[in-house]
């Protein structure tokens, strides 16, 4: 019997839903570790939105800031095409963030439910498209204030107002509901495919605000 702790592999942002990758020992997690680093993995989030997405499919592409912090949003362009994995280089630096997204359903113009999936991996990075394109994640106080409304627009919170708590705060809907690792599958060369199921009060305040989803 293995007495190892199993071993963190994958983190979420605080107050997002969703998977969290563990693995059972050392030498899996060091294989996987790199996989994520390297951009291999591929995985998918459900967000809700506050604003309406021009495209129905398509990519948010930025310049990769380095280490600075997003103290101003960057500036970003849309591509109408989905954009493939490409594999991490040393000089990773010059490569452009991509994430690629398809809009689910939309109370148009307030409120967009979007599947989001990065073709690149940086802090913050889905938070960031999503604010620089004045669509902020619901709930998202950090970088929802660069679009100027603090993550949540006023329409929205006045429609969920019964569901909220006293402080009338709205939970940051942002939720990892797949998650792909090449090679980890149960039999040699598949692919390990994980999904999680969807918060009751993500599907809930999708039905306040009118907002047909397959969650």
């Amino acid at each position: 019997m293995n007495s190892e702790q199993p071993v963190p592999v994958h983190r979420l942002d605080k107050n997002t839903t969703g998977i969290t990758i563990f693995a059972r020992n050392r030498p899996a997690a060091s294989l996987v570790s790199g996989l994520i680093r390297d951009w291999h993995v591929t995985k998918k989030y459900y967000a809700v939105c506050n604003g309406e997405f021009e495209t129905d499919i398509g990519a948010i592409i930025s310049k990769n800031p380095g280490r600075k912090k997003y103290n101003q949003m960057p500036r970003v362009t849309t591509s109408t095409q989905f954009y493939k994995h490409e594999r991490k280089t040393a000089d990773s630096r010059n490569i452009e963030l991509i994430t690629n997204f398809r809009v689910i359903s939309s109370n148009s113009p307030q409120i967009s439910l979007i599947e989001l999936q990065p073709v690149t991996g940086f802090k913050h990075q889905l938070r960031v498209h999503c604010a620089a394109l004045e669509c902020p994640i619901m709930g998202d106080e950090l970088y929802g204030r660069h679009a100027g409304n603090n993550g949540i627009s006023r329409w929205a919170k006045d429609t969920l107002h019964p569901w909220l708590d006293l402080s009338r705060r709205v939970p940051f809907l942002l939720h990892a509901y797949e998650v792909m690792i090449p090679g980890f599958g149960p039999t040699p060369g598949d692919d390990l495919v994980i999904r999680a199921p969807v918060p009751p009060i993500f599907k809930h305040v999708c039905k306040r605000l009118d907002l047909p989803n397959e969650l």
